[in-house]
């Protein structure tokens, strides 16, 4: 189509709260929830709606019906209170050790390797719903105990294990998110998930028997 510069300038200033998330974040360093918070800000104040009025006033009336409309009814206490315990109990299962002595309890009970790497990262993703957290934990584990002929592969398994282990935790913030804001049941989420997370499980198991695992 035919170029349009009052178009595309509205487009750049329709991203700008973006931009400026993004900005303050990456460049200035700026925390994350406070990047945030202020790109929040800007969105609800940026285009304000067209009228003969001042523009400071239809600044203000467009902040004030843009929070009312779409900020306030999306602030759930139930929500926030779910996210808030889960990270709470990361952080306790963090802080105990627990996880560390049991996959070193497993580890000198002389199950084989495959099944290690398969259940222990799965069970770390699955209590914590944290992906990033099943991988801390276990590759420092098992890494020792990984040949180089198998290394690959059982640092493959252990990524996908913990992978399936944290889309499949109720714990997942995603998985909380979707039920608690779309009013969702865990079976209509897990009907998605599950196929996703049998293809994963399968292409491991395949790949790290194949090489020795």
């Amino acid at each position: 189509g035919k170029w349009n510069s009052k178009e595309f300038f509205r487009f750049a200033v329709s991203i700008l709260p973006l931009l400026l998330v993004i900005f303050l974040y990456v460049i200035v360093g700026l925390h994350f929830l406070v990047s945030l918070a202020l790109g929040v800000v800007v969105a609800l104040f940026n285009l304000p709606e067209a009228g003969d009025s001042p523009l400071l006033s239809r600044v203000s009336s467009t902040g004030i019906h843009r929070a009312k409309t779409m900020l306030f009814p999306g602030i759930r206490l139930q929500l926030a209170l779910a996210v808030a315990g889960v990270m709470l109990f990361k952080e306790l299962l963090a802080v105990s050790g627990l996880i560390n002595g049991f996959a070193l309890n497993l580890v000198n009970m002389g199950i084989p390797m495959w099944l290690l790497l398969l259940v222990m990262p799965f069970i770390i993703g699955l209590a914590t719903g944290s992906h990033e957290a099943a991988v801390a934990i276990a590759i420092p584990i098992f890494v020792p105990l990984l040949s180089p002929d198998i290394y690959l592969a059982g640092i493959g398994l252990t990524f996908i294990a913990a992978s399936i282990g944290y889309m499949l935790s109720p714990l997942h913030l995603c998985v909380i998110l979707t039920r608690e804001y779309y009013n969702a049941r865990f079976a209509q989420i897990y009907r998605y998930i599950l196929p996703v997370t049998m293809i994963m499980l399968a292409t491991g198991l395949i790949v790290a028997v194949l090489r020795g695992v």
